[in-house]
């Protein structure tokens, strides 16, 4: 066999090597997504968010010198306006590039079923666990605060109308909402920064929106 034969085999091995490559390789995707590595999921929702609401989700941030180091590993740095934002090509900018390619690529039911169909095994949809897992920390927030549980009620509300033709609402609609739940304006105002902390909803001036991600799973909703 000549050196170049002997290359092509090692390179292209048995059917149970390169089965097992393909399972290698779809574990090293699933071991970063963000619902499996912590580091993934502070790049995901600390992007744009003010820094007293980081250091309430993160409380590692508190420790000048741990911020400091992460903030240089990862290329973070505070903005003009106190948010967190990503330097340029960064670390964080390329893994949250790569997060987000791999949870859509995943999220394709046909890609998903040809890769369980060849390992023999369920490959998850990490897009949809992602968003779980975000509704879950709010859930878990309502167990312990009014802001947790007008969070929820904001989310349901929101849920309800996307039945009758979309996910988009006036901020004044939702407001008189909560207003007749009686719900105060601090607890409305901690509600949506949960929620917008958490990447759920978009607000604009005027309107409220489900986050893209959320609004393809809306029914997750109605499980918290």
């Amino acid at each position: 066999m000549s050196n170049d034969e002997k290359s092509e085999t090692q390179a292209i091995g048995s059917e149970t090597e390169i089965l097992n490559e393909l399972g290698s390789l779809i574990d090293a995707l699933v071991s970063i997504a963000p619902t499996r590595n912590k580091i993934s999921q502070f790049i995901l929702l600390v992007k744009g968010m003010p820094y007293n609401d980081a250091v309430k989700l993160f409380p590692f941030l508190k420790n000048r010198r741990t911020r400091e180091e992460i903030f240089n590993a990862l290329g973070l740095q505070l903005s003009s306006t106190g948010t967190i934002e990503f330097t340029g090509q960064s670390f964080a900018s390329g893994l949250s590039s790569i997060l987000v390619g791999e949870m859509m690529l995943l999220s394709n039911i046909n890609i998903r079923n040809a890769l369980s169909a060849a390992l023999l095994r369920r490959v998850e949809n990490l897009k949809e666990e992602w968003v779980y897992h975000r509704l879950q920390r709010v859930s878990r927030e309502a167990q312990t605060s009014a802001h947790g549980k007008a969070a929820i009620v904001i989310l349901k509300f929101i849920r309800s109308l996307g039945e009758k033709g979309g996910y988009i609402i006036e901020k004044s609609k939702l407001i008189n909402y909560l207003k007749e739940q009686k719900i105060d304006e601090k607890t409305m105002k901690d509600a949506m920064n949960l929620l917008i902390n958490y990447k759920l909803i978009e607000i604009t001036q005027d309107s409220i929106t489900l986050a893209d991600d959320v609004w393809h799973h809306s029914p997750l909703i109605d499980e918290i």
